[in-house]
């Protein structure tokens, strides 16, 4: 069985609500995470049976609990374009910037949206803390980021006019994530009993919705 056949039936076995072109789109990206591995060490999580639960499964998961509303979605340090890069795949309605510093892993992400026409996927190639100001309509979201705990205070701190934050690692970044004006909530990622999706929902933003409502 080559590698391609027994990511199918993986992908197809652990989501079998996943549409055909979706499923394509998955094969495509995971074939591209193979070829760049080598290069820029993306991920030590490679055969189809670890990187679907792993990388797939917790992307998806944090793409279902994105609020109702949200049209832009940012993947802060995406490296691997996880979660953006699935969340980009189903849901070609959103706008997905991920945003990466390191600029080979930038270009391994252009290639990706290319290949796969994500055409609502801009690559930016910078720090995070240059960035400006995000709308009330966004959603940042960070995973397996380098010096994580700093990261994520540096998201709650300039990421104070979004609707919602998504944090997914261990329990001890629910530490670094109390700041006033936010509602937090936990989740046990799937497949794990040691890793966290943890939603942060803008207490100002989500106000204005409900008024509206």
């Amino acid at each position: 069985m080559n590698a391609d056949t027994d990511f199918v039936e993986v992908l197809a076995g652990s989501f079998p609500g996943l549409s055909g072109r979706e499923v394509e789109l998955f094969t495509r990206y995971y074939r591209l995470v193979l070829k760049w591995n080598d290069r820029l060490h993306l991920t030590t999580v490679t055969t189809p049976r670890a990187f679907v639960p792993r990388h797939l499964g917790e992307a998806i998961f944090t793409g279902n609990r994105i609020l109702p509303g949200i049209d832009q979605f940012w993947d802060i340090g995406s490296g691997a374009g996880i979660p953006g890069i699935p969340v980009a795949i189903l849901r070609p309605q959103m706008y997905v910037r991920l945003v990466e510093a390191n600029r080979r892993k930038a270009l391994f992400l252009e290639e990706v949206a290319t290949e796969l026409q994500l055409h609502r996927v801009k690559v930016i190639n910078a720090r995070f803390e240059t960035l400006g100001g995000f709308s009330a309509h966004a959603c940042l979201a960070a995973r397996a980021v380098e010096k994580m705990e700093e990261v994520v205070r540096g998201i709650v701190r300039q990421g104070g006019e979004a609707a919602q934050i998504l944090i997914l690692g261990g329990a001890q970044l629910e530490g670094v994530m109390g700041a006033a004006g936010w509602r937090l909530e936990r989740y046990r990622l799937p497949a794990s009993t040691n890793r966290w999706l943890f939603e942060l929902v803008n207490a100002k933003t989500q106000g204005r919705k409900d008024a509206k409502e």
